[in-house]
């Protein structure tokens, strides 16, 4: 299945017209989270914001390449992803060009505070682990469920030493490894889901060889958004040359911490339809149980289908074979009726194609 997001073009200015009933005139997606209702938004036509690795690493250059790490959009405007973020406040009080240890700690790796190995000296942070490993770590207020940029520069790393990146919710002496253990002086930036209202990040040195090492550089920015991950390499979708995300239709997913709500929830997907399919396939959606679920679907026949609450993912049929099509798919509801919204050319007015109260039995939408 080939899924197309490039969505942000018409949030900048292509205008939708026909859905009068529903949206009272002309109709514009950034009107879907205009009054500041959650809103994601991916896209596959700004490369800063689609990375190969899970989290974020490297960003993505040529046709093929798999994608781990979508960027949500929903914050940035026309902006870039690397300009939106380059504009976000610094979250780490004291990360750059330091001359003091404020709002860092050190610590052997038992926990024991170790603040005589951590000082600050040329505009770094000097680590001496001399009589063992030592971790420097910070503290940095979080949202949960946020997307997070990390950068830092371990700037000079004795002869036989190694180091990690990690990363704790609860403890600021020794979190799970974002990155390492990596033996020479670099620059890392990657990306994170914070977990907790406080996250602690920890640079962690051991002692093999020439026991220092120094870094600077440290920088949080948050995304403002929910990212789409996939962390299985096999189920990892592919960017193409066209600025699109295309998907094998068997494993392929990218997965968010976004959820529906109870009810006014809005889904719009540009989106190629695959030739065939053996069984129903989802297109995009989102879920908070079982219970409260609302998907895009292809059926075996080439039907668009959605699933609202309890649904399954082919009760509300748009009836029509559109394998091989490309159109921009829109599910509305607004706690008691559905609606499901077609327009085989995005830039053409969307037509409604019927619309379905919760819990009818009759399930069909007329085209």
């Amino acid at each position: 299945m080939v899924v197309r997001s490039g969505l942000r073009s018409a949030v900048r200015s292509a205008v939708y017209s026909g859905i009068a009933d529903k949206f009272g005139g002309a109709f514009v997606l950034s009107s879907l989270w205009a009054n500041g209702e959650a809103a994601t938004l991916y896209e596959a036509d700004d490369l800063t914001s689609l990375f190969l690795e899970s989290d974020g690493q490297t960003i993505v250059t040529a046709d093929a390449q798999t994608v781990g790490f979508n960027l949500d959009r929903a914050q940035m405007g026309d902006l870039s992803a690397a300009a939106f973020l380059s504009a976000q406040p610094e979250l780490v009080s004291n990360g750059s060009n330091p001359t003091a240890t404020t709002g860092w700690k050190c610590f052997e790796t038992s926990g024991t505070l170790a603040a005589s190995n951590l000082t600050a000296s040329g505009g770094v942070f000097v680590v001496d682990a001399s009589s063992g490993n030592r971790i420097a770590a910070t503290a940095v207020t979080t949202v949960v469920g946020r997307t997070y940029r990390l950068e830092l520069e371990v700037t000079a790393l004795g002869a036989g030493n190694r180091f990690w990146i990690q990363r704790s919710d609860v403890t600021e002496t020794n979190g799970a490894a974002m990155v390492g253990p990596l033996s020479s002086a670099q620059a890392i930036s990657l990306f994170f889901v914070a977990t907790a209202t406080t996250t602690y990040i920890q640079v962690h040195f051991d002692n093999l060889g020439v026991p220092s090492g120094s870094f600077n550089l440290v920088s949080v920015k948050s995304t403002d958004g929910q990212s789409s991950i996939q962390t299985t390499t096999s189920a990892e979708p592919a960017w193409k040359t066209g600025d699109f995300i295309r998907y094998d239709g068997s494993d392929d997913c990218l997965l968010t911490t976004a959820v529906c709500g109870s009810s006014g929830n809005s889904l719009a997907v540009k989106v190629t339809l695959p030739a065939s399919a053996a069984s129903a396939q989802v297109i995009a959606g989102l879920q908070a149980s079982s219970s409260t679920r609302f998907y895009l679907a292809v059926d075996t026949s080439g039907n668009l289908c959605a699933g609202v609450g309890n649904d399954g993912i082919t009760t509300i049929i748009r009836t029509g074979n559109l394998f091989g099509e490309t159109g921009v798919a829109v599910l509305v509801e607004d706690g008691s009726t559905v609606k499901l919204f077609l327009s085989n050319n995005p830039l053409l007015a969307l037509k409604p194609q019927g619309e379905q109260s919760n819990g009818r039995s009759q399930t069909t939408l007329a085209p």
